[in-house]
């Protein structure tokens, strides 16, 4: 059995192919791009629905205290709301404009709450897929979508 190349380990990780690689050379999102952000849009609206439901199910069961538990129930469902407008908004900019930025550098990779995160050539890009497929310290070919800051994918750039 042949033994995968970290190319082609990125390829399987990021769920494009070929196609979409030289559509990204060429400063343009690929098929299998354009079809993973349009389903992101739905994944991030059905991630956060719940968690705005269990808030108003909150406020509704939890015994009235005030106004002011209002109020935080209200906030809280207003962040949840300004937080998927924000990533939705980014995701369609993005697919309208139908184009990747490419950067090449080495890269350092943070973690948060808010998810993970490619810095190279000082910009902080969110990754799109999980972190450990990444080199730190690595050069890499970085294509991003501008309007989300979203790593759409990653080649190893010289040292495969």
């Amino acid at each position: 059995m042949k033994a995968q190349t970290h190319r082609e380990e990125l390829l399987r990780a990021y769920r494009i192919g070929p196609a979409d690689i030289a559509a990204n050379r060429a400063g343009r999102l690929g098929p299998g791009q354009v079809r993973r952000l349009r389903r992101n849009i739905w994944v991030n609206t059905l991630a956060v629905t719940p968690l705005i439901a269990t808030v108003v199910l909150l406020a509704v069961l939890l015994p009235r205290r005030g106004i002011v538990q209002y109020f935080v129930f209200a906030l809280v469902i207003g962040l949840f709301l300004l937080m998927l407008w924000s990533w939705v908004r980014g995701i369609r900019r993005s697919l309208r404009a139908g184009v990747v930025e490419c950067l090449t550098g080495p890269v350092t990779i943070t973690s948060s709450r808010s998810g993970s995160f490619l810095t190279v050539q000082g910009k902080r890009l969110r990754l799109w897929t999980l972190y450990w497929h990444v080199g730190r310290g690595r050069t890499y070919r970085v294509y991003f979508v501008p309007a989300a800051r979203l790593v759409v994918a990653l080649e190893p750039e010289g040292w495969e």
